[in-house]
């Protein structure tokens, strides 16, 4: 057994592989069964969702024969509509209590116009398409103001979070900074602030994982895959710029179609090593109103769900990962 701490968050993880081995009883198979009814995701069943915010063909024009799509989430968890807060409600609450109105926005990102479950059974050009939709919704968003941070995020399969089996992900455009994202920023700007070198927290850090070098999954000269030092999950896996760059919509188009291609073989890799695996992945770009931002750097991370949260981490915040990351990157290797 291991415990180490994030070099980035300071977040410790204790390393278990002996817990493995534990009996378990509960199915995890995520295959899907019988599909009942319309899918309301697929092409032609436009009328069972919302207007479109995006809509785009093949070529990446607006058209009802569509490649991609975007709508808004009939069940938001945050909305152009939210009501204010009655303050008077809040009278007689100690004056430490806040609360605000949850104003935002919340999107499906719906990434095939046919129906099929997994991400990776799309074509390469397929998710060049997904990425810039990713890319166009950040954009419009950030010049539309109102927002202090917007995040990309996708659950795959139910032990995720999924309620649809079509591929789909969603935006939530929130009018604050996650807290998982301010320690990041903080850990960012602090680490500038005594460093120094130009270099960045997130450079280092993926210089440190290179030198190691048994982490890495796969390199390229504009990203790197890797199983972070701290994982959280097993075969947790992060995709990072080389280039430090705190917005993901600042890519250049060389790094989005890297990024694009590469996605699409960490997820493959992925299902290969753990067969039809629920996960999540998140696409972490810097904050719209923030000065610390440009001490960020944009990744995406990719949590497999294949071992739950359970009450060590809702009782400490702390995390137990049966999977040490030196044996998932060497199994993502040979997936590769």
């Amino acid at each position: 057994m291991e415990l180490r701490t994030d070099p980035i968050t300071g977040r410790q993880v204790a390393f278990a592989p002996e817990r493995a081995e534990r009996p378990f009883e509960f199915s995890s198979d995520e295959s899907s069964g019988d599909r009942e009814g319309r899918c309301p995701l697929c092409v032609g069943n436009e009328d069972m969702t919302p207007e479109a915010v995006l809509q785009t063909d093949a070529s990446g024009q607006p058209s009802s024969d569509w490649s991609v799509r975007s709508i808004p989430n009939h069940y938001p968890a945050f909305s152009t509509e939210a009501a204010s807060v009655e303050q008077a409600s809040l009278a007689a609450q100690p004056s430490s209590w806040e609360a605000a109105s949850s104003r935002g926005r919340h999107e499906v990102l719906i990434e095939s116009p046919d129906h099929c479950c997994l991400m990776s059974e799309l074509s390469a050009e397929q998710f060049r398409r997904v990425v810039e939709m990713y890319r166009q919704r950040l954009l419009t968003l950030r010049d539309e103001g109102g927002l202090a941070h917007v995040l990309i995020f996708k659950n795959q399969g139910s032990a995720a979070g999924a309620s649809l089996e079509h591929v789909h992900s969603q935006l939530v455009g929130m009018p604050f900074v996650p807290r998982t994202m301010d320690e990041e920023l903080e850990a960012a700007s602090s680490f500038a602030a005594r460093s120094s070198s130009k270099s960045s927290l997130w450079s280092e850090f993926v210089d440190h994982e290179r030198h190691a070098a048994t982490r890495i999954v796969h390199e390229t000269e504009l990203f790197t895959v890797l199983c972070p030092y701290a994982s959280r999950f097993p075969c947790e896996t992060w995709l990072v710029p080389r280039r430090p760059q705190p917005e993901f919509t600042k890519a250049d188009s060389d790094e989005m179609e890297e990024f694009a291609e590469l996605l699409r073989r960490t997820l493959t890799a992925i299902e290969k090593t753990l067969p039809r695996p629920a996960y999540n992945f998140a696409l972490c770009t810097a904050p719209l109103q923030d000065d610390r931002a440009t001490t960020y750097h944009w990744h995406l991370k990719i949590t497999p769900r294949i071992a739950g949260i359970a009450g060590f981490e809702i009782g400490t915040g702390g995390w137990i990962n049966i999977v040490m990351p030196e044996h998932a990157a060497a199994s993502l290797r040979n997936s590769w």
